[in-house]
C-alpha cells in the first residue's frame, strides 16, 4: 500500500515537472518569435544624407585692382559773341480797331453754301413730316445718282464678261428656250435688249449685297463660284443653283447669300410678258460678274 502512494506520487511530480518545462519552452518560443517582428520595426532613424556643392572661393578684385575709367577732356564750347541789339526807335502806328474798314461786295461763290445745323431737341415734330422728308430726299439722290451708276455697272460687268467667259450652256439653253416662248416678232429685239439690260442692274443690286474677305480665300484669286436663279414678273427670286462650286466653303456661302439678301428685286420691266427670267452669276474673291445664258 505504501509503495502504490509513492508510485501515484511520483507520477503526479512528473506531470507537474512536463508540464512546468512545456510551459516555459512556449513562453520562450513567443518570446523569440516576437522579437523577429517587433524588432525590426525599431529603427534608429539615420540622419538625412545631404547633397555636397563644391564651391570654388573667387577673390573678387580690390578697389586698387579697378582700372581707373579714362576721361576725355573736355571739349571747350565757341562761344560766339553776340552784338547787343540795339533797340529800335518805336514806330507810330495807327490804330487799326478805331477803323471802320468798307465790307467787300458781295461775290457770286461757287462753293457750297455750308448749311447750319439746327437741334431738333427744343422743337417739335411728327414722325409723318420726317418720314415724308426722308423719302423725299432718298428719291433726289436716287434719281441723281442712279443713271451714273448704272452707266458704270454696265462698263464693269461687260469687262467682267469679256474675262470670265460664259456658264454652263446646256443647262440655261433648256430653261432659256422655255422662258423665250412668246417673244417673237417685229419687237422681239428691243425685248431682249430690255432683259439684258434687267440683268445687269439684277447683278448690280446684288453687287451691293456682296461681302466677302479677300483673306478667307487664302490668298487665291482663281476661285470662281457660278450661280444662277430665275427671276418672276413681281421680282421674286426663285430657284437658286449652282452650276459649278468654287471649293471654298466662305465663297459659295457669301454667293448665296448675297442673292438672298437681294430678293424680292424690282419687277420685270414694262413690255416684257415673260413667265420668269434666268440670270447667271459668277463669283470671284475680287466681286461680282454677270454671265447671262445664251
Amino acid at each position: 500500500m505504501h509503495s502504490q502512494t509513492y508510485g501515484s506520487q511520483g507520477i503526479g511530480n512528473e506531470f507537474r515537472t512536463f508540464l512546468f518545462f512545456f510551459t516555459l519552452s512556449t513562453l520562450c518560443h513567443v518570446v523569440f518569435f516576437g522579437m523577429f517582428i517587433v524588432v525590426p520595426g525599431f529603427k534608429i532613424k539615420s540622419k538625412p544624407e545631404f547633397s555636397i556643392i563644391n564651391v570654388s572661393m573667387v577673390t573678387l578684385p580690390t578697389q586698387a585692382n579697378i582700372p581707373e575709367p579714362v576721361r576725355k577732356p573736355p571739349v571747350e564750347i565757341q562761344r560766339q559773341e553776340v552784338a547787343p541789339e540795339t533797340p529800335e526807335a518805336p514806330k507810330h502806328t495807327p490804330e487799326i480797331a478805331s477803323k471802320v474798314y468798307p465790307k467787300p461786295p458781295a461775290t457770286d461763290s461757287l462753293a457750297p453754301v455750308k448749311k447750319i445745323k439746327k437741334s431738333l431737341k427744343k422743337e417739335t415734330f411728327t414722325p409723318a413730316k420726317m418720314v415724308e422728308h426722308a423719302i423725299t430726299e432718298i428719291e433726289k439722290k436716287v434719281k441723281e445718282a442712279r443713271p451714273d451708276q448704272i452707266t458704270q455697272a454696265i462698263d464693269r460687268l461687260k469687262d467682267n464678261i469679256e474675262k470670265t467667259g460664259e456658264l454652263d450652256k446646256q443647262k440655261h439653253n433648256a430653261l432659256n428656250d422655255q422662258a423665250m416662248q412668246g417673244v417673237s416678232g417685229p419687237g422681239s429685239k428691243r425685248v431682249l435688249e430690255l432683259i439684258d439690260i434687267y440683268r445687269i442692274e439684277v447683278a448690280f443690286q446684288i453687287q451691293k449685297n456682296w461681302a466677302f474677305s479677300e483673306q478667307l480665300a487664302g490668298g487665291r484669286t482663281d476661285l470662281v463660284a457660278e450661280l444662277a436663279f430665275t427671276i418672276m414678273p413681281n421680282g421674286e427670286i426663285k430657284d437658286i443653283w449652282f452650276d459649278k462650286r468654287s471649293g471654298n466653303v466662305y465663297l459659295d456661302e457669301s454667293a448665296q447669300k448675297a442673292i438672298l439678301k437681294s430678293n424680292p428685286v424690282r419687277p420685270h420691266p414694262p413690255g416684257v410678258l415673260k413667265p420668269f427670267i434666268i440670270v447667271g452669276l459668277r463669283f470671284t474673291p475680287k466681286g461680282v460678274g454677270k454671265t447671262p445664258p445664251n
